[in-house]
This record gives structure tokens, sequence and C-alpha cells, in this order.
């Protein structure tokens, strides 16, 4: 079978979002299948799509452009609309492997908006097209110009996937559709992430936030301002930020600003799941909105207790009194009350994240690749 997977994520070279196709994508060529792959060129080749490459896969690299379209969205619309038959170009490479199948990978649920190109042309070629959605805001509404053509990509797909019920659950609202085509499908945790890492015996609580240094997804500018409070002043923690991104050097001001330099330590990018968590007794993620965390999900399969938002899946994973604590919302209040909460109990911290662990992996599809390999196929 020809397969050809395209991604969408304009923000950077690789992410948590591209670990589910790209790793279908692998097994696809294990089992013989041509796969054809589309992704943006930063000049610096991530090392998952040079092993697709070696292991047989062919690769266009598309000229880089940011896809969010922020404030400008109306403006950039009318723009893609007037552009429409020249952005088909972009994937000129793709059509002409003829694929029998495509799987668009979707950082965020509308990035699909800034490819009109694309879809019509899958659509008039009548190639059949998935789409993998790994994010969405909870709340909020679609602007009118943008709802029909999103909703009309969204409903000619063949299937749909989603990493979190809530997500899915937004989109239908947003579009006002019932996309019945729709699958739920749990992002992959690597062997290392489904460990029991052994609960880290030392006398100050390590807080461990694994997440994009961006703060209007993640947070992290909300728990500094809790972990900056008079309470917090005399109790022994620590917060280490594993990491990388664009704000990072606003992060570094904002530790200073709040005079808790000294308890942060910004570790950037570690590859190593146990790395991580042989430090680290708790998971804090202040997320603002949510697919579904990988990195919350390996914490989880590690043993540990979080603290996070009910934004996005992340109350699929975390319930709240049971194995973490939940802020009904990433407000620096909400977020405040379940820190103070998870403080009290943190005796109960390494109980939890067993019973937590427990429950995640009798639900945890411990190879979603092949599960999405398959549904593709049917």
């Amino acid at each position: 079978m020809r397969i050809a997977f395209v991604s969408l994520m304009g923000s950077d070279p690789w992410g948590g979002s591209e670990m589910l196709w790209s790793l279908t994508a692998k097994e696809a060529l294990k089992n013989n299948h041509k796969v054809f792959i589309s992704v943006f060129g930063w000049g610096l080749i991530p090392d998952e799509i040079k092993e697709l490459q070696e292991l047989g896969a062919t690769v266009d690299f598309r000229e880089h452009y940011q896809t969010d379209l922020g404030v400008f969205q109306k403006a950039y619309f009318k723009l893609a609309q007037r552009y429409l038959k020249n952005s088909i170009n972009e994937y000129k490479s793709l059509f002409q492997f003829k694929p029998q199948i495509v799987l668009i990978n979707q950082g965020n649920t509308h990035d699909a908006i800034s490819n009109l190109g694309l879809f019509e042309t899958l659509k008039i070629k009548k190639i059949p097209y998935h789409i993998l959605s790994q994010h969405s805001v909870d709340v909020g509404g679609v602007y009118e110009h943008i709802l029909t053509p999103t909703a009309e990509i969204f409903e000619n797909a063949q299937k749909l996937y989603f990493v979190s019920e809530r997500n899915l659950n937004s989109i239908r609202r947003q579009l006002c559709k019932p996309l019945k085509q729709s699958i739920l499908i749990n992002n992959p945790v690597t062997n290392t992430g489904v460990n029991l890492i052994e609960y880290p015996n030392t006398n100050t609580a390590n807080f461990a936030c694994v997440a994009r240094l961006q703060c209007n997804f993640k947070g992290q500018d909300l728990l500094f301002e809790v972990l900056s409070g008079d309470k917090w002043k005399d109790r022994n923690w620590h917060l280490n930020l594993y990491g990388d991104g664009p704000d990072q050097e606003y992060l570094i001001k904002l530790s200073k600003h709040f005079g808790i330099e000294d308890k942060i330590t910004f570790h950037g990018f570690v590859f190593k799941v146990t790395e991580i968590w042989k430090h680290n007794h708790l998971m804090v993620l202040p997320s603002v909105s949510e697919g579904s965390a990988l990195s919350l999900l390996e914490a989880v399969c590690c043993g540990r207790a979080a603290v996070t938002s009910d934004v996005g899946g992340n109350s699929e994973w975390v319930q709240d009194g049971v194995n973490g604590f939940l802020a009904p919302s990433s407000s620096i209040d909400y977020f405040s009350i379940a820190m103070e909460k998870a403080w009290e109990l943190k005796d109960k911290w390494k109980e939890m994240g067993t019973n937590g662990r427990e429950n995640a992996l009798k639900k945890l599809d411990n190879s979603p690749w092949k599960t999405l390999l398959n549904l593709m196929q049917s």
C-alpha cells in the first residue's frame, strides 16, 4: 500500500505531537508499505525523520512558514484563499507519489485551514485522507469565516483521530457537527516510559514540570507565581523544568522577578524519561490547554502523582485525590489551591503514584501506532 504522512506542525522541528504518526510510519515500513512523508524543512533534520529515511521512506521538506493564524487569522484566511492554487505546489511531490491513503497530523485542530490547497486537491483527486488532531482549546468558538471550510475538511475525512475525548467534544461543539467517523487513540509511551521508577529518597520535595517552555499553552508563568507565594517561602521544595521553547528567557527573568531563581533549575530537553523521574517526586503541569500531554502520561506510568489543570485529556489520566490533584482551570487561584492540597498530602504521593500507574496501565494502548496503522488500512 502507498501511504503518505503529512505533518502540519509549524512551531518546531519536532515535538510530542509527532510521535504517533512517525511511529505509525515506521510500522508501515516494517510491513513493506511504500511510505511518503511531508514535513516542514528547518535546515536541521530531526533524528526521527533521519531514521525513517534510512528505513526507506521518501521525505519531502516543505518551505517553512508559521501555521498559527493568531490575531491576523481573518486577513490570513483571505490571503490563503487568494493563493489557494499556488499552495498546491507545496504538495506536488505528495501527489506525484500517488498515495492510496493520506494521514494528516495536526499539532492544533485548526491547522487544516492554512492548507486549503492540500485538502481541495485531495478532494478533486478522490484520495481518501485521515486527520489526527493532537490539541484543541476547550473554550471559545470558531470564527464564521473559518467554521464552514474547516467543517467541510473534517466531514470529508474518511476517519478522524483524537487523543482525548474532551478535544473531540470541543471540536464537535465548535464546528456544530457530529463527526461520527471519529476515533479516540492515545499517544505512545516508550518502553522506558511505562517502567516503574524508584521513588527518590530525598528530604527536598522535587517538582518536575515536563513541558515545552511556552506559557500560553503550558502555563509555567502561573506556576512561578503560585510558588512565589508566602506559604511556599519556608517550604523545602525545588522545581525542575524539562523542555525548551520560546519563553525560556522570559521564564528566567520571571523567576528572578519573583525571587525564586534559586529554587528553579532549567534542564533543557531531556530525552530519557528515567533521568527525569529518578530525581523527582511530583509532576506539576499547569496547562492552559492540552490534547493529551505525553509527559503527563509518562509521569503517571512511571508511578508519580501529578498536579495539573483540568483541560484537554488531563483528567483522563489524573483523578483528583486518587493519583493527583486537579485544578478546575489554569487560573492562579485554582492552581494554588491544588498545589496546597498536594503539599498537605505529600506523605501520600508515593502511594498515589503507584495506584495511578496501575489504573493507567489497564486502559493504555501500548502500541497505538499499530492500532492506527490497522485503522488506516481498514
